[in-house]
């Protein structure tokens, strides 16, 4: 697993927050102005407003990420009422550019929508872009607003509208600007606001549900969220928000106004377990308009959240007419703007005693607690790509849902190892494999990874996810049987359960063998700070069969070169044994970087027969230079019932919780809880693995 990025001098690496609780906590974040404004009118210092079909005014929509481009829709008035356009930016700041063929969704004569279209919110369903919005017809009695749906098979479009549209009504002088629309689990959560309820354009929040896109919408009799009591900052009620699902909880980012005509808009937060009873912030707002020169509303907002940053994508209004700019528009210039809220302090009560680049584990200051073994095994049948035995590669935590990648092989075949994955909402399991597994094969033609692929480790940079992993051949002209030529390559995602494209120019790394026993080095984890990469691996069959010392590689770009510590011709070990349970060396294992320093839970053993293996742990402020605890191990397979060994350890951090995942052997089949029924038994034990996890406590 890697933890990518620096973000302040007092707090290099942000976990992510804890499941079910609110992303803001007070003095946990700041608020970071963006770019103001980041797009505009086509021609601010016009006085013809029908030059463009944006040309008065340009308003927030939705934000939106997909393969590598961000989308900014945003709705326009100009020759006509409001249409609805697109601009797009590899970054989530921009610089952005407006499409070509804009407006993408238009407004349509004599039908329900022959007013103006707006507020379009885009998802993406089963490879399938659907975008609700809002249509609008003039009537006597006032605005009669609907809901619409279109769907494309591109962000872009073109967008066709479903012939049922539209799939909502409101009665006329009485409608709701749409906000958001999300589905969470198999309910479809609508998220508007009633406008002109509070002040003109402006009203409480309220909430409506359906079972498909099309509906039937039933729409909840009482606001879910309300405007601010007489006097506060929110008052005068909401402008249409965003609402999003995120590591178990809803979340929201709204704009709301003091109660007065000028409507003046600052961001607030609030948060919810189940999309109904919310709660705000305290401290809000949580991006004050005071902190931007000139800016007088932040007005639908919309959100994008790239933890630990969260990027707020809104409507620009301003105190007074901005240099360049057509006055007689004024005060109702609008343009879009960008904030950004940055979670960057590691100040929390929780932490308090941990020394900034020391250890996390200090004598008597933990406990440890046997989880769930095992939480993984191998079933079906011996032809199954996992059914003879599993082992652990990484863990990985990814918007709510963890990831656990394993390396398998079938009992008919072995080590034609592949890389599967199971994934849970919870750190502790029950896990549910893949049913696309195995998510990663060896080739087929004869190639540097025509034998097995193993030792799986996922990362994500600017949203693409990274799976390094060895590939695996045979030597044939060693004199050794079997030996392995074992290399690193990579392959990219755009999500964490594949599909996985290989790297056309693997293998990014082959190191060669200090010990010619037929061995190599297994890759345990990567992890990137301060601009460089790390890679942490043992060379296998150097101290025993399948066991040896830790090394390291660097790299400024996860392509390489890498370079081994301290030279690719000189290589040397960065971590030996430090007593005699781990006296024979370690298997893989992951590193993660916090509060200053490089921290790793690793296996050791000290038989070569059995390999009984235990859970060691080692620090280092530098990434070379490590640090023993102690003489014994941090967790050891004495204090789980009938455990041989706990190999290949990954790690995840969750202070003051630590979670280690691991490969998990038997001495015999009289385990706590009793062997699995559905459990393969095609290996005799010590040899039949399975997948274990535990949890240390850090404890004050």
């Amino acid at each position: 697993m890697v933890l990518l990025g620096c973000l302040c001098s007092s707090c290099r690496t942000i976990p992510e927050p804890t499941k079910n609780e609110p992303l803001l906590k007070v003095g946990n974040f700041k608020h970071i102005p963006g770019p103001n404004p980041a797009i505009t009118v086509p021609d601010p210092s016009s006085k013809n407003g029908d030059k463009f079909w944006d040309s008065r005014c340009i308003e927030s929509s939705d934000a939106f990420y997909d393969n590598g481009t961000y989308y900014w829709y945003y709705h326009g008035s100009g020759s006509k009422g409001y249409q609805i356009g697109v601009a797009t930016s590899r970054n989530p700041l921009g610089p952005w550019e407006k499409y070509d063929k804009n407006p993408i969704l238009k407004s349509e004569p004599d039908t329900w929508e022959s007013y103006y279209v707006a507020c379009a919110f885009v998802v993406k369903q089963k490879g399938r872009y659907i975008m609700f919005y809002n249509g609008s017809k003039d009537t006597k009695e006032g605005e009669a607003i609907g809901l619409g749906i279109a769907y494309a098979d591109h962000p872009l479009g073109p967008w066709t509208k479903s012939d049922t549209n539209p799939v909502m009504k409101y009665p006329p002088g009485k409608g709701h600007y749409l906000g958001a629309i999300i589905k969470v689990r198999d309910i479809w959560y609508m998220f508007a606001t009633y406008f002109d309820q509070i002040v003109p354009d402006y009203g409480h929040c309220y909430l409506a549900t359906a079972k498909s896109p099309e509906g039937p919408w039933k729409r909840r009799k009482e606001p879910v969220i309300l405007a601010g009591s007489e006097g506060e900052w929110d008052a005068g009620g909401f402008s249409e928000f965003e609402v999003q699902y995120y590591n178990g909880m809803f979340h929201a980012f709204y704009g709301g106004t003091k109660k007065n005509e000028e409507r003046e808009e600052s961001i607030g937060y609030a948060w919810s377990a189940d999309g109904v009873h919310w709660t705000k912030y305290p401290g809000n707002p949580v991006c004050p308009i005071s902190n931007v020169p000139n800016a007088f509303s932040f007005a639908e907002v919309h959100s994008i959240i790239e933890y630990p940053r969260i990027y707020l994508y809104h409507t620009l209004r301003y105190k007074s007419t901005p240099k360049g700019y057509n006055e007689e528009w004024f005060p109702w210039i609008e343009d879009l703007g960008i904030q950004i809220i940055e979670i960057a302090s590691c100040n929390s009560k929780s932490q308090q005693g941990l020394q900034k680049g020391g250890p996390l584990l200090q004598e008597g200051k933990f406990k440890a607690t046997y989880e769930t073994n095992p939480s993984l095994y191998p079933t079906g049948g011996p032809d199954e790509w996992d059914g003879g035995v599993i082992e652990c590669s990484d863990i990985f935590y990814d918007e709510g849902r963890y990831y656990w990648y394993y390396h398998g092989e079938p009992a008919s075949l072995n080590w034609v190892y592949r890389i599967g994955v199971a994934t849970s909402d919870s750190p502790t399991g029950p896990w549910e494999r893949y049913s696309g597994n195995p998510i990663l094969l060896e080739t087929e033609q004869e190639s540097w990874e025509d034998y097995y692929v193993a030792c799986a480790d996922v990362f994500k940079e600017d949203r693409v996810y990274y799976m390094l992993y060895n590939g695996v051949t045979l030597d044939e002209e060693s004199d050794v049987e079997e030996a392995e030529l074992c290399s690193v390559g990579i392959a990219t995602a755009d999500n964490p359960l594949g599909p996985w494209k290989k790297y056309p120019g693997n293998p990014v790394a082959y190191f060669e063998p200090t010990v010619n026993k037929g061995g190599g080095y297994y890759l345990g984890g990567v992890v990137k700070v301060d601009g460089t990469y790390y890679m942490y691996m043992s060379q296998y069959n150097e101290l025993a069969y399948d066991y040896g010392y830790m090394y390291m590689a660097t790299a400024s770009s996860i392509y390489g070169p890498w370079t081994m510590y301290p030279s690719n011709d000189n290589p040397e070990p960065i971590l030996k044994p430090s007593s005699s349970w781990d006296a024979l060396g370690f298997s893989e294992a992951d590193i993660f970087y916090y509060n200053g320093a490089f921290h790793m839970f690793y296996g050791g053993t000290s038989d070569e027969g059995d390999r009984p293996e235990s859970v060691g742990y080692a620090w280092s402020n530098n990434g070379f230079n490590w640090h023993h605890f102690g003489n014994e191990p941090a967790l050891p397979t004495s204090g789980l019932k009938n455990a041989s060994a706990f190999a290949e350890v990954q790690s995840r951090i969750e202070y003051p919780d630590i979670y280690l995942y691991y490969t998990l052997r038997w001495k015999n089949h009289d385990i706590p809880g009793g062997w699995p029924a559905n459990a393969n038994d095609e290996h005799d034990c010590p040899w039949c693995e399975h997948l274990g996890m535990s949890r240390i406590t850090i404890t004050k």
